[in-house]
Order: C-alpha cells, then sequence, then structure tokens
C-alpha cells in the first residue's frame, strides 16, 4: 500500500509540475519551404536538446514549426536556426548555432528565420549521385552499362516474383 501511495504522489507532482511549468516551447517562423512534418530533431553541436512536434501553415503563408525542447536551454536572440539534412534520404533536422547576444530567447516566443542551409554530408552526396545519374542517363555514355543495368532489373523482378509466389 505504501508504494501505492508513493507512486501516486510522484505522478502527482509530475502532472503538476508540467501544468504549471508549461512545456519548454518556441515557434520558428519562415516563408521557405522547409520539408518539416514534425518529429525531426533539434539539435546543437550535433547533440539532440528538442524536436519538432507540429508544423502549421499561418494565415500569412508562412511555415510555423513548434519546437519543443527535451533539456533545459538558454539561447540568445541572435542564435542562428537552420533546417538541414539528416541524412541521405531526406529526412530532415533543425541544428542551431548558439549566438553570443545578451538578449535571450524566451519559452513561447515566436522566431524567424530564412533559407535553409545545405551544409551538411547528405546534401553534398546527392548532389554528387545526381550528377552521376545524370552523366550516366547521358546519350555519350556506353551503351553496356544501361544493359547491364537493364539485365540486373530483370533478375531483381524475378527474383520478387519467386518470393511472392512462395
Amino acid at each position: 500500500m505504501k508504494r501505492y501511495c508513493t507512486f501516486f504522489v510522484a505522478f502527482f507532482c509530475l502532472t503538476l509540475s508540467s501544468c504549471v511549468l508549461g512545456e519548454k516551447e518556441f515557434y520558428l517562423k519562415t516563408t521557405d519551404e522547409t520539408g518539416l512534418k514534425g518529429g525531426e530533431e533539434v539539435c546543437i553541436h550535433g547533440y539532440r536538446i528538442g524536436h519538432v512536434d507540429k508544423t502549421y501553415l499561418t494565415a500569412d503563408f508562412k511555415s510555423l514549426a513548434k519546437i519543443i525542447f527535451e533539456k533545459d536551454i538558454i539561447l540568445s536572440n541572435d542564435s542562428r536556426f537552420a533546417v538541414k539534412s539528416a541524412d541521405l534520404f531526406g529526412a530532415k533536422m533543425i541544428s542551431i548555432t548558439p549566438g553570443n547576444g545578451k538578449a535571450q530567447i524566451h519559452y513561447g516566443d515566436t522566431l524567424s528565420f530564412s533559407a535553409e542551409e545545405n551544409s551538411s554530408i547528405g546534401d553534398s552526396l546527392s548532389v554528387k549521385v545526381g550528377d552521376f545519374l545524370e552523366h550516366v542517363m547521358h546519350k555519350d555514355v556506353d551503351d553496356s552499362l544501361i544493359e547491364e543495368v537493364k539485365k540486373l532489373n530483370d533478375r531483381v523482378d524475378r527474383l520478387d516474383k519467386d518470393i511472392k509466389s512462395r
């Protein structure tokens, strides 16, 4: 019985503190297309400090992302925010570069930012892969490579049919 009382008191305190303190959230607003949908990581120097909770389209047709910090973070108002590629498959993340200003960002604030920074390895690699594929598809490329790709595709199709028939 004592355990249940202790659990109940702990649960009540946690619930009360989250209601009184509120979430550690703020909003990022931009006119740029960000590709954010919700669930993306928010990082400082590669360390996860939060996530994108939800995204909205505002009445003035701007993208608004609700950010929730999972850690107590104090940022100055000259901090920079950038949407970056998190991996080769198109996942996004928000990268924060802390500023040095004296004024601080407070929970609940709405901040404006612009332009996606494309400086991650994933972006560079995807550009190189795109350039390679464009070169391969050029008419002057040896047709034997294209034939080999077609053969490989046929083999994959046959394997797929064999697996489905089992």
